[in-house]
């Protein structure tokens, strides 16, 4: 059955690249290895404890989810939408407390020891969900279920303490991925010395900071592979990866554009490239302040520094026109469209008058401090920084600039600890929850920015457990007028990121977080011969 239709009205005319390519016709063919160039390198086998696309992406090629979210082709950017896998329906319970979901009976695991075909049931995917939930590092998603039970050997029912609207949709994602208790117990997985599941693909070798090699499971319980096998080369150099791109070795790379005349010039010099824009729906990276530090507590000052930044010229001369001015908090689970001009409230505006009056009226001036930053993107951090660091001197404060490696960042930064300042990014979510409740509320799993509101947290915990859309979309403005109003996050600009495919790889969208390798790769096939 050829793939529904992609959603060519998700494009804005305006904009010089396509959100959504359409797919040339053509019936699949079988065979063939597809590489892939990647940025990331593979640290464990345990998808318990990680949240890097690096990690996740290998136990996602092997294994299956209780559920997947919508992808490949007919993929719309723009909208989070379930549909089966293991389970083939579920249904909650008419007072959000319990989720049942009817597994296949078709899923074996892969056929070598110590798993030798056998069938993947209820019980599997019970163990493997209540080990997510007592540990690691997704554990905050679970932390309304009170109990998980295989009610036979295809049947699945988690029952939850309290409603929460969105919680089966993190079990659509990479982070929840189904994997076997006896590589856990064996200590194969921890001791990184075997990987297997019932997903699509079956695991050859895997070497740390050089490739994974993978070949098609010839018993996949969906139905036949396209692919022969996948070889991820570990690329961190954006520039060999895209040379890969061009002499035609990689039929994908992640991450190897970063402005729009770069993208061009890679069509000029292969113009069947497929090449579309991945929506900014927040602006993801912002100065966090410490906001107990005593320099920082007047909302006086906070508000001065958001009116300091030209969002415009950042837009303009660092991504060539293609970002958006938005705050950290993705607007698409809160409008119906995306919010411009004065639907964005009154700070995201660049008023350096404003923002003088009122750090003289707050006495804040001189004003200096730290800001630490890794510069993951060129554009996007150090070149943003300096820019950011200039406006704020025309007011009189000082912002330092001191680059750090990418280790010790993300170690500052999921700790907390990053001293006055730091350029961080918000964590990658899944659910309304992980962007209005637990990046936000005191104490919360996500809260890189030290928010303690109390208004923020009782309407946070109100939205979680809303199950009228309508009533929990007005606490969710709430929620974003507070956050911007009381200026807890300094925000920068959301930049429209690229996406580059041969035009010999077939059936593959990849946008972000919910359209992950893994969840497509069954139905991903080459065109050449």
């Amino acid at each position: 059955m050829p793939p529904a239709a992609a959603p060519l009205w998700r494009n804005d005319p305006a904009l010089p690249l396509p959100y959504v390519l359409d797919e040339p016709p053509g019936e699949p063919r079988e065979g063939g290895v597809l590489r892939i160039g990647w940025h990331q390198d593979l640290v464990s086998f345990d998808p318990t404890f990680s949240t890097s696309a690096g990690t996740l992406m290998l136990p996602n090629l092997v294994a299956n989810r209780l559920l997947r979210f919508a992808g490949g082709v007919a993929f719309d950017p723009f909208e989070r939408r379930l549909e089966p896998e293991l389970a083939r329906s579920w249904e909650r319970s008419p007072d959000g407390l319990t989720y049942t979901f009817h597994l296949t009976d078709e899923a074996r695991w892969q056929d070598a020891p110590p798993l030798d075909g056998r069938p993947l049931l209820a019980e599997d995917a019970r163990w493997a969900i209540e080990r997510y939930a007592r540990e690691g590092a997704h554990r905050g998603y679970l932390a309304a279920m009170a109990r998980c039970e295989a009610l036979d050997e295809h049947t699945l029912s988690i029952t939850l303490r309290r409603p929460q609207a969105d919680f089966d949709l993190p079990l659509g994602s990479r982070s929840f991925c189904i994997y076997p208790r006896e590589l856990h117990e064996s200590g194969a997985l921890e001791g990184m010395r075997g990987l297997a599941g019932s997903g699509p693909l079956i695991l050859d070798a895997a070497t740390p900071g050089e490739r994974l090699r993978l070949r098609r499971n010839p018993d996949y319980w969906e139905g036949a592979v396209h692919l022969d096998g996948l070889e991820v080369v570990i690329e961190p150099d954006p520039a060999r990866r895209l040379e890969g791109f061009r002499s035609g070795e990689f039929g994908y790379v992640s991450n190897p554009l970063e402005r729009l005349s770069e993208a061009q010039a890679l069509i000029g010099e292969l113009p069947e490239t497929r090449l579309h824009l991945v929506p900014a729906f927040a602006s993801q990276w912002g100065i966090a302040l410490d906001l107990a530090d005593a320099r920082f507590a007047d909302e006086r000052v906070r508000q001065a520094l958001m009116l300091a930044i030209d969002r415009e010229a950042l837009a303009g001369e660092l991504h060539e026109g293609l970002a958006k001015v938005l705050p950290s908090t993705p607007w698409i689970f809160a409008f119906d469209a995306e919010p411009e001009g004065e639907a964005l409230g009154p700070w995201l505006r660049h008023d350096p008058a404003e923002a003088q009056r009122m750090l003289e009226a707050a006495d804040a001036l001189p004003l200096a401090f730290e800001l630490r930053y890794r510069n993951y993107h060129d554009v996007t951090n150090r070149r943003a920084n300096e820019r950011i660091a200039e406006q704020f001197a025309a007011l009189g404060v000082t912002m330092t600039l001191r680059e750090v490696d990418m280790t010790a960042f993300n170690r500052a930064w999921s700790g907390n600890d990053y001293g006055a300042a730091a350029d961080g990014y918000a964590p990658a979510g899944f659910t309304t929850d992980a962007y209005f409740h637990d990046s936000l509320v005191t104490g919360g799993a996500l809260n890189r920015w030290g928010i303690s509101d109390p208004q923020i947290d009782g309407w946070a915990a109100r939205q979680s457990g809303e199950l009228d859309p309508e009533a929990r979309r007005e606490l969710l403005r709430r929620i974003w007028d507070r956050v911007l109003e009381r200026a807890y996050r300094i925000e920068k600009v959301g930049a429209l990121r690229f996406e580059v495919y041969q035009p010999w790889l077939r059936n593959l969208r990849l946008y972000d977080a919910t359209g992950d390798l893994g969840l497509q790769i069954a139905r991903v096939w080459l065109d050449r011969d």
